[in-house]
Formats: C-alpha cells, structure tokens, sequence
C-alpha cells in the first residue's frame, strides 16, 4: 500500500508554471459561486458549449471538442478543478470518443497532477464521468485504440496505487480510486446517485435537441410556406 506521504495541496496555476513540486500547499479554495479561471477562457468555453450543444453533426462536435482540447492545453487542471469551468468542461466532454477522453486524461498522468485533480470537489467528478465514458466505450474500440487505453490505465493504477493511502482518506479521491478500479474490473462506475444524474441530464439533452429539431422543421415549413405564396401567380378580377 506504500507509506503516507504529506500532500500539502497547491493551486493548479503554480504547478503548471513551476512543474512538479516535492509538496503541495494544502490552500487550494474554490470562491463559492465564481471562478477562479482567467475570464476570457471563461467565456471561450461558455461561447463553445453553447455551440456545442447546438450541433448534430457527430464529427462537427468532435472537430470542435478537439480544438478546445488544444486551447486549454497546459490548464486542463486549473480548468478541471474550477467551479464554473469544470461543468463547462463535462458538457463538453459528454459523449465524447474514446480517443478524445484518453487525451484529455493523459495530462494527468502525473502522480501529483492526478492527486490535485482527484482530491478536487470538481476535478473529482470531472475524473469519474471520463473513466465512465471509456468504460461504456471500452468494447467497441478498436485494437489501437484499445491497446491505448490499457496503457493511460495502467499509468493512472501507477500513480493511484503508489499513494493509495492518500486516496483512501481523502474525501474526493477515494471516489476516483474507486472508479478506476470498477473500470478495470469491467463494471459500471456511477453510483446510483450518479446515474439517476447522468439519465436526467441525457433526458434534458434530448429534449433540448428535439426541440432544436422541431423548431428547425418550423423554420422550415415556414420558409417553404413563405416562399410558395411569392411564386404563386396573381390573378386580377377582370
């Protein structure tokens, strides 16, 4: 199981700038309500999610999924584990491919970066809800890609399983410890909880994409409507 070590938690911002610390500074706070995230790449992602959401095209959506993954390379902890980002970020990474996941988590596999990303509130969930997309993905995948995947757990059960201790007792990694090993074993990460959340949020995105669809045919019928009335002949009284 390997010694306790003193993690003394650091912002995401500093480890990024400074790389890899022996310690952390266990000061790390989410500003209730806000963010913590430069405002312009706020309102990137808000702008971004909100096309998003707005797609139907599966390969637009990855398109664009993979330019936000090049846009906040380098802060995907910071981004991961703010209050505001990180919901932004799930939306966004809901439904994802696989192989768009699997880059996404490569950035963590770092011991530290993993453990600033697990014992987060939000970089928890943001962490579960990805090992729970590969997991629902994880037999359709092709040998590459599945030989890929094998290797990003592998690495993730190397930085878990050094510090296990640490996950154990903190609140929110714990979770993510066990989520990772649920999805080694081949069985679904949510907890009931979770998957009551994650069916009304797939609810509430059908919904909205059918209402998309039908206030499209709407616009539609009344184009067609508006354009059979201006080729129809007109006819005067003699």
């Amino acid at each position: 199981m390997g010694k306790k070590r003193k993690i003394e938690e650091r912002d995401f911002a500093s480890y990024e700038e400074q790389g890899a610390p022996a310690e952390f500074t266990n000061r790390y706070q989410q500003h209730a309500g806000g963010s913590r995230i430069e405002a312009e790449t706020v309102s990137y992602l808000q702008e971004v999610s909100q096309h998003f959401s707005s797609l139907r095209d599966p390969e637009e959506k990855e398109l664009l999924l993979a330019n936000v993954l090049d846009e906040i390379q380098g802060k995907e902890g910071r981004i991961a584990s703010d209050a505001v980002t990180s919901r932004l970020l799930e939306q966004l990474l809901a439904g994802a491919p696989a192989s768009q996941l699997m880059r996404f988590m490569q950035a963590f596999t770092n011991e530290d970066l993993m453990f600033l990303l697990a014992g987060s509130v939000f970089g928890s969930h943001v962490a579960e809800k990805v090992l729970a997309g590969l997991h629902q993905q994880a037999d359709q995948l092709d040998d590459d890609t599945a030989q890929q995947l094998e290797e990003l757990l592998a690495g993730m059960v190397g930085a878990i399983g050094n510090n296990l201790y640490d996950y154990i007792m903190d609140k929110h990694a714990t979770h993510v410890a066990r989520a990772l090993l649920v999805v080694i074993a081949g069985r679904d990460v949510l907890s009931p909880v979770a998957k009551k959340k994650q069916q009304q949020q797939q609810q509430q995105q059908q919904q909205q994409q059918q209402q998309q669809e039908t206030d499209f045919g709407s616009d539609q019928q009344q184009a067609a409507a508006a354009a059979a009335v201006g080729n129809a002949p007109a006819f005067r009284s003699n």
